[in-house]
């Protein structure tokens, strides 16, 4: 299995695991991404490295080209070959015409343009050889709005490139089958 099929697989599990955990941020449409970043930390190491004692993994770790900017989570397998990953969470403002979540007004436009640039950091600041990996989850979201998030998402792929993986859905409330997040990751080339 392929480091990102890996990567996909295991960010996916701990949305999954912890989607009672995410029922608040999504009602409330408030970002995730610092405990999602501990939560990876944990699991990559756990999951992908620990018994390799070659290994490493770092978070909030410099880019080689820019020290000071830094990278979500960084990882090393046997200290040659370097994974950079970027963690981002896309709030929408979205009417889900649903009681759960109440409407705001949360322009998301920089919310994907700060994904594009992650995916610009990785490409300007990390070595050739490493892997660059952006991911994201995009919330909430119900089927009546798709269309207005398949705008975003061209943008995003026009810019990154096809996402790795489909992306996949998790409905975060066990009694509603309209409201959802959408899982996304892109290897940058």
């Amino acid at each position: 299995m392929s480091l990102e099929k890996k990567l996909f697989s295991l960010i996916y599990g701990c949305l999954k695991e912890n989607r009672s955990k995410l029922q608040l941020p999504v009602r409330q449409r408030a970002k995730f991404e610092n405990w999602l970043k501990i939560e990876l930390f944990y699991s990559i190491w756990q999951k992908l490295l620990h018994r390799n004692h070659s290994s490493e993994i770092k978070i909030e770790e410099s880019y080689p080209k820019k020290k000071k900017l830094r990278c979500d989570i960084l990882f090393a397998f046997l200290r040659k070959r370097h994974v950079y990953l970027e963690l981002k969470t896309i709030n929408t403002s979205y009417d889900c015409d649903s009681d759960l979540i109440p409407r705001k007004t949360k322009p998301i436009a920089d919310n994907v343009d700060s994904v594009i640039e992650a995916a610009n950091r990785l490409r300007k600041f990390t070595k050739k050889g490493d892997q660059r990996i952006v991911a994201f989850v995009v919330y909430p979201l119900c089927e009546e709005k798709l269309d207005k998030w398949k705008y975003h998402e061209s943008k995003i792929n026009d810019e990154i490139g096809k996402f790795f993986n489909k992306p996949k859905d998790l409905y975060v409330f066990p009694n509603n089958k309209r409201i959802f997040m959408r899982f996304y990751l892109y290897r940058v080339t």
